[in-house]
C-alpha cells in the first residue's frame, strides 16, 4: 500500500494548483479532512492513500490498541477518520498521523482482555 501513497504524491506534478494545496496541507487535521471530502477528486485519492500509508507506517505503534475486521473497506475507513474529525474539531490543528490513529482507535478498539 506504500505504492499508493508515493503514487498518489508523484501525482501531484500534474495535478492542479487546488489538488497541490491539499497535498501541501495534509499532514494535519485541517488538510487531511478538506482532501478527504473531495469524493472521487485527485485530493480524496491522496486522503486514502495518506491514511492507508499512516496506518500501516504505524502498526506496531497501533498494534493492540486497534483492531478493525479484515472486511474494513477503504470507503469505511475514509469515513470513520472524517466523522473523528469533524467530531473532533478541536485537535484539527494535530498531525495527521496522531488523529487517524485515534480514529481508529475509536471506531475499532481491541477487545478488552
Amino acid at each position: 500500500m506504500k505504492w499508493l501513497l508515493a503514487l498518489s504524491i508523484a501525482g501531484m506534478a500534474v495535478a492542479p494548483a487546488r489538488a497541490q494545496s491539499f497535498a501541501s496541507n495534509i499532514g494535519q487535521g485541517n488538510g487531511l479532512l478538506r482532501a478527504c471530502e473531495d469524493e472521487g477528486g485527485y485530493a480524496g485519492g491522496l486522503c486514502l492513500g495518506f491514511i492507508l500509508g499512516s496506518v500501516q507506517g504505524r502498526a506496531g505503534i497501533l498494534s493492540g490498541k486497534t483492531c478493525p475486521s479484515e472486511q474494513v473497506t477503504n470507503g469505511q475507513m475514509i469515513d470513520v477518520v472524517v466523522a473523528y474529525l469533524k467530531a473532533h474539531p478541536k485537535t484539527r490543528d494535530l498531525n495527521s498521523d496522531l488523529l487517524i490513529g485515534a480514529a481508529f482507535i475509536d471506531a475499532w478498539p481491541c477487545p478488552k482482555e
